[in-house]
């Protein structure tokens, strides 16, 4: 499994400074992010119970460019990792990176969630 714990979860400092600070923007794309990471993520979970791995490699790789778009850096790496082992058909390590994936997915969410709560207008 890819290790991403040595990664920031959401690098905040990094994607404002790619939007050249503008937190209303930010705020938009997170708002944006969130419902369909969500619907994402089911879409995820049926592909791979259904052995469907050109599909999850599809979504995984959305979710990779998507993540990198928000600052999301432990997902963005978890994403890149399960594509690759989807591309690679390799069930097994798709289904480690997926396990991993959602560990990621739970504590972005909290942080995504504590930055909107506290920089809401």
């Amino acid at each position: 499994m890819s290790q991403s714990p040595l990664l920031p979860v959401f690098d905040i400092d990094g994607v404002l400074h790619r939007l050249q600070g503008d937190r209303e923007f930010l705020t938009l794309l997170l708002d944006t992010f969130l419902p369909d990471f969500a619907d994402r993520l089911t879409k995820m979970q049926a592909a791979l119970g259904e052995g469907r791995l050109g599909d999850l490699a599809r979504l995984a790789h959305s979710l990779k460019g998507a993540s990198a778009t928000i600052g999301a850096s432990r997902l963005h790496h978890r994403a890149a990792a399960l594509d690759q082992a989807c591309r690679d058909e390799n069930m097994a390590d798709a289904r480690l990176e997926w396990l991993g994936l959602l560990e990621d997915a739970d504590v972005t969410r909290e942080q995504i969630g504590a930055w909107l709560k506290a920089n809401r207008a």
